[in-house]
């Protein structure tokens, strides 16, 4: 005997589904139809349209409702602040994702579903303010002044929570994990690899899995701060903004640095690259998307990252000094260009001093 209450669960579940596929089967109409101008320009509709829903409504297209496509100008204004403000996507990259999205939305709205139009209200597109198209990128932070902020975090007075934090700031370098994706990241997402390495199962920049690492050894040291709360690092975003505030003055950053928590994340980005040469490697690391390219995101066992905090483990900080001059000779020799460079400058400094 089938119970009224199943019967109206199926009901209910397969009127969900029925929905769902009406938005994803007008998406790819809509791609289809732009498609017939441009191949590059329907596949970025696509690619900003899934990551748009992903920050705004944490799903993927093909499981968007009717009631998730009623869009507001606050869903807007979030999706500007975490891609512009957070992440530091340049301006003009961002106001080509809302003209996505608005483009999408308008043909929405121009179809009805037994006679009501599928996504009501428009109306509010006007107030939706583009992000300045200039050179303002957020700066970039050096290992060494990351870790002089995680210090400060410590010995500072009335800074809340400042353990939590201190650890925020070196993983964030260490993992290049954006500010959304570490303040939802859960104890249950580490997985201990073997005596050295610990993957994370970090959802990033539209909840992409990929499999950043650290040392086994940092991981312990996360653990001191483990307690009730399923999250690692259990404080809101409001904190974290209201730390950097506190940061750019204890540090006397000069404003056209611009340095916003992100900058920590482009410090870990930056010794990534300088660390291996290799632009494919760093991209990965960074979870970078290109413009002619799909998120590239770490998935592979066999490629494994650690980062500028997590490489200290094994390195002695005096180990130039108790090298022979032909060992220390030839570890300069394989030095990136840019750190041969400041290296000849230092000398070159300190030649003139003695003169």
């Amino acid at each position: 005997m089938i119970r009224m209450g199943a019967i109206e669960r199926n009901e209910n579940v397969t009127k969900l589904n029925t929905e769902n596929k009406l938005i994803y089967d007008q998406l790819q109409s809509f791609i289809k139809m732009n498609k017939r101008n441009s191949e590059n320009t329907a596949t970025e509709y696509q690619r900003d349209i899934k990551k748009f829903f992903r920050i705004t409504k944490f799903k993927e297209i093909e499981h968007l409702s009717i009631e998730d496509v009623q869009i507001t100008l606050d869903d807007f204004e979030l999706f500007i602040e975490e891609v512009y403000d957070n992440e530091g996507l340049n301006g003009k990259t961002v106001n080509r994702n809302i003209a996505s999205i608005r483009s999408f939305l308008n043909y929405l709205h121009t179809k009805k579903i037994n006679g009501k139009r599928i996504v009501e209200d428009v109306s509010y597109f006007k107030f939706i303010q583009k992000c300045p198209e200039t050179n303002n990128s957020h700066g970039i932070l050096t290992v060494d002044e990351v870790e002089e902020i995680a210090r400060l975090i410590l010995v500072k007075p009335r800074v809340r929570d400042r353990e939590i934090k201190y650890f925020l700031v070196l993983f964030a370098m260490d993992t290049a994990i954006r500010r959304t994706a570490l303040l939802n990241l859960k104890w249950t997402d580490f997985e201990v690899k073997n005596d050295e390495t610990v993957l994370i199962k970090a959802l990033d920049k539209g909840n992409k899995d990929y499999r950043p690492s650290i040392s086994l050894k940092r991981y312990n040291d996360l653990l001191t701060i483990k307690g009730e709360s399923e999250k690692v690092f259990p404080i809101s975003k409001n904190a974290v903004q209201s730390l950097m505030d506190r940061v750019r003055v204890w540090m006397n950053f000069p404003p056209e640095r611009n340095i916003v928590f992100h900058s920590i994340r482009k410090a870990g980005v930056t010794f990534q690259w300088k660390r291996t040469n290799n632009l494919n490697i760093t991209r990965k690391f960074a979870n970078h998307s290109s413009p002619n390219a799909t998120l590239l995101y770490i998935e592979d066992d066999d490629e494994k990252f650690l980062g500028a905090w997590s490489s200290k483990d094994e390195i002695d900080d005096c180990l130039y000094k108790n090298v022979s001059h032909e060992e220390l000779i030839k570890g300069i020799e394989n030095l990136n260009k840019d750190q041969i460079l400041l290296l000849n400058l230092k000398l070159n400094e300190i030649i003139n001093k003695n003169e």
